[in-house]
């Protein structure tokens, strides 16, 4: 069986454990825009300097060829063809399946709001090239603000 995982954040690197634990032969590819695989949760602490690129990693350095795991790394998917089971990929590399996991979770978005960025550098946070764009973009004692979005259900 030939597996396709496309993204490497927390739910592609579970289906890829999860895939090897239940079929120890299967060929598994994963392929994602990111360059390594880090923790989203610590890029604040990768903007503060309180991590390195290296220690936002979740999984062990020989985790890919420890589970036998083609993984390549910042490579994005530009077209499926589902009827051909194919994934086509930026470089013009074409990756072929029996079963494929889009796992690239969400993308931000700024909201509309009225001279957001009057002036000033306005960052989304969500890649690794998002924290150190804004690591390179502010100073120590650089005031910021942010913009987080809260979804509330129920009562108060």
């Amino acid at each position: 069986m030939r597996y396709v995982i496309l993204g490497a954040s927390a739910a592609g690197i579970s289906a890829a454990r999860a895939i090897r634990r239940h079929d120890p032969g299967g060929e598994i590819t994963m392929a994602a825009a990111d360059r390594q695989v880090y923790s989203r949760c610590l890029l604040p602490r990768l903007i503060s300097g309180e991590k390195t690129p290296e220690e936002i990693s979740f999984v062990e350095s020989d985790f890919f060829n420890r589970l036998n795991i083609n993984f390549l790394p910042g490579r994005r998917a530009v077209r499926v063809d589902p009827e051909e089971r194919k994934l086509h990929l930026q470089d013009g590399q074409v990756l072929t399946y029996d079963r494929l996991l889009v796992a690239t979770g969400a993308s931000p978005t700024l909201p509309p709001v009225e001279n957001l960025a009057a002036g000033k550098p306005v960052f989304t946070l969500r890649h690794m090239e998002d924290a150190l764009a804004i690591r390179e973009a502010v100073g120590a004692g650089t005031r910021v603000a942010v913009l987080e979005e809260k979804r509330f259900e129920g009562e108060i």
